[in-house]
């Protein structure tokens, strides 16, 4: 099985943790098999692109 998230699953983690007041996000990250750096870059992109910057 590939662990490789579609746009779509890494948008549903962004709004996930955005939801998920007072959350760390080294912990939601942790609990979602994705790394710190990753998702903070996704976060930055989806910022700016939106759902075709997670492409």
């Amino acid at each position: 099985m590939s662990n490789i998230l579609n746009p779509l699953e890494k948008e549903l983690l962004i709004k996930l943790y955005r939801k998920s007041a007072g959350v760390k996000m080294a912990d939601f990250c942790n609990a979602n098999n994705v790394s710190t750096a990753a998702f903070q870059s996704w976060i930055k992109k989806y910022d700016i692109e939106g759902l075709s910057g997670l492409a």
